[in-house]
């Protein structure tokens, strides 16, 4: 029961340290920068499923990290030298539309790519499949 409760409060810190990290790149562009940046979010998610495909296609965790690194940074500079120095110079509502674009956009392709249903895992240590959702708890299921 201890080893439970340490490890939901393990997951519950890292999860607000994620939380963290995107809400002061959000504070810093926003506040220091005075660009309306909405998509920031949209690059934690490339990261995150980049990361999450290279982990399933067999590459060490710690390098599927760095390679999530890059390839969100490499979108979020095609980004920064395509659409948004254009945007700099208009509005505050136009940056906020372009950005909100960018979001929708990006979660449809997304959506397309992975799928909208919960991916499945194998442990390699325990041997069991688990289904990972964000709305509700899920019992393990048997790998298939």
């Amino acid at each position: 029961m201890l080893s439970f409760a340490a490890t939901i409060l393990l997951d519950g810190i890292s999860y607000g340290m994620v939380l963290f990290l995107i809400s002061v790149g959000l504070t810093i562009t926003m506040g220091l920068m005075r660009v309306v940046n909405l998509a920031h979010g949209s690059f934690a998610m490339i990261g995150g499923y980049t990361a999450g495909y290279l982990t399933q296609k067999g590459i060490n965790f710690y390098l599927a990290i760095v390679g999530a690194a890059v390839v969100a940074g490499a979108l979020g500079g095609v980004a920064e030298l395509t659409v948004y120095r254009p945007l700099y110079r208009k509005g505050e509502l136009s940056q906020v539309l372009l950005t909100i674009g960018i979001v929708f956009v990006a979660t449809a392709i997304a959506t397309e790519m992975f799928g909208a249903f919960p991916i499945r895992w194998c442990s390699r240590t325990i041997w069991r499949c688990r289904s990972i959702s964000a709305s509700a708890p899920t019992q393990p299921i048997g790998c298939s």
